[in-house]
């Protein structure tokens, strides 16, 4: 008796194995929550243009202001988009993808400006935050060496002093956990 293929949204391909199901059924719950964190990740960059609007001199903040904006704003926009569902499934990894980009552009961004000089914090949260999102092993290995390039060429272009040893560590730990944590949610 064959096998009945899954059921499937009107934009996903056609599931023709078992491997195939259960990608698409990884594929559909990692589309799922796409929206709310779009959402979420532009609610905290538009607090974050709060904060910088607040937290910085006025002489030097215009773009950190402006990133933080154009940064909230992709992420609305991304979560309006999402949410209407105007994207196949089986493109769910590449969007996360997208998603979890801007974090570590915005602030490798301001560190090679000369702001969050040594703050590894932004990365290793995008870091454990992919662990937990990605459900494929070559999307999140791609992601993490992304993110830890966008680490590591953000301090090559300061010039600034070393970062302190415990901050490098920092992130490349997130990294290693990062993989635990997708070990964990796959199991």
């Amino acid at each position: 008796m064959p096998e009945r293929p899954l059921p499937e949204d009107e934009h996903s391909a056609p599931a023709t194995s078992t491997n195939d199901g259960g990608r698409v059924g990884f594929d559909r719950m990692v589309m799922a929550v796409l929206p709310r964190i779009a959402m979420v990740l532009g609610c905290l960059y538009a607090a974050l243009f709060c904060v910088y609007a607040v937290g910085i001199a006025p002489e030097v903040r215009g773009a950190p202001l402006l990133l933080a904006a154009v940064t909230a704003a992709l992420y609305f926009g991304a979560a309006s988009l999402l949410a209407m569902k105007a994207c196949a499934s089986r493109h769910a990894h590449l969007l996360a993808l997208a998603l979890v980009a801007p974090v570590p552009l915005h602030h490798g961004l301001l560190t090679a400006w000369g702001f969050d000089q040594g703050h590894a914090l932004p990365f290793v949260l995008v870091l454990m935050a992919a662990g937990s999102l990605f459900l494929s092993r070559l999307w999140l290995a791609g992601t993490n060496v992304f993110i830890v390039a966008v680490w590591a060429a953000a301090h090559a272009l300061t010039g600034a002093p070393q970062v302190s040893p415990l901050m490098n560590s920092a992130v490349f730990i997130a990294a290693v956990c990062s993989l635990l944590v997708h070990e964990a949610r796959i199991r």
